[in-house]
């Protein structure tokens, strides 16, 4: 399936399933959404706790949105337990991938910023490197999260070091694909920031629909999945 048939189809499935997306994105926002905005004014003034707790509420959250979306994608029931099945099923593992990602993007702003500091010129000159490495650890995070979920239910290796790896592997494979299905999911949460009232509704159900079409049309492609039965599949 190609990139614009894609997005496509993942709109028309938010469009069909909006009760179940407005509910995983407002459970997101009011949980995981609120503690990041927190936590970003608590480092402000040196209180660190809601960064704790944040950290260990985000992973299992986000977690709850790409259950939820990837039911939709395969076209399964969805019920309200379900709901707290994808916060309990995951919670180990999303925590852990978290906490990592999170200890990878501070290690690279830490380090922008002391050499930004110590040698001016130099961090001019390496700004557009760590860019790139931000994008495509943004690119790599957008399978993260639906491997985490379909490598399971495939009988494959669902180990954390698998997940990551498989990841970094269908980024590098595909990476003009991803690049595009990366900045439309930007595009879609830049849309939903602006509009202010669409964070809550929409922000992470939506972001996560799509990353749950974009990783299945790639597991599809390569065998490692069956092709998916409903209204639209991945040919």
């Amino acid at each position: 399936m190609t990139v614009w048939n894609l997005v496509k189809k993942s709109y028309k499935e938010i469009y069909r399933n909006l009760f179940s997306i407005v509910a995983s994105s407002m459970l997101w926002f009011f949980t995981a959404g609120l503690l990041i905005i927190l936590s970003y004014i608590s480092i402000q003034v040196g209180f660190y706790l809601p960064v704790v707790i944040g950290l260990i509420i985000i992973g299992p959250m986000t977690a709850q949105s790409f259950y939820i979306s990837n039911k939709i994608v395969n076209y399964n029931h969805i019920s309200i337990k379900d709901f707290w099945i994808g916060i309990k099923k995951y919670f180990l593992k999303s925590l852990v991938i978290t906490c990592l990602f999170a200890m990878i993007f501070f290690i690279l702003i830490i380090d922008f910023k002391f050499l930004f500091n110590f040698q001016h010129k130099i961090g001019i000159i390496l700004t557009p490197l760590y860019i790139y490495i931000l994008i495509f650890l943004g690119m790599v995070s957008l399978y993260i999260f639906p491997l985490m979920i379909e490598l399971g239910e495939v009988a494959e290796n669902d180990s954390i070091w698998s997940i990551l790896k498989y990841a970094s592997m269908l980024t590098i494979n595909n990476l003009l694909y991803t690049l595009f299905v990366f900045f439309n999911i930007m595009l879609f949460g830049i849309l939903n920031i602006v509009i202010v009232f669409g964070l809550l509704i929409l922000f992470m159900g939506g972001i996560a629909l799509i990353s749950n079409n974009a990783t299945i049309n790639l597991l599809v492609k390569y065998g490692i999945k069956k092709q998916v039965n409903g209204p639209y599949n991945f040919k």
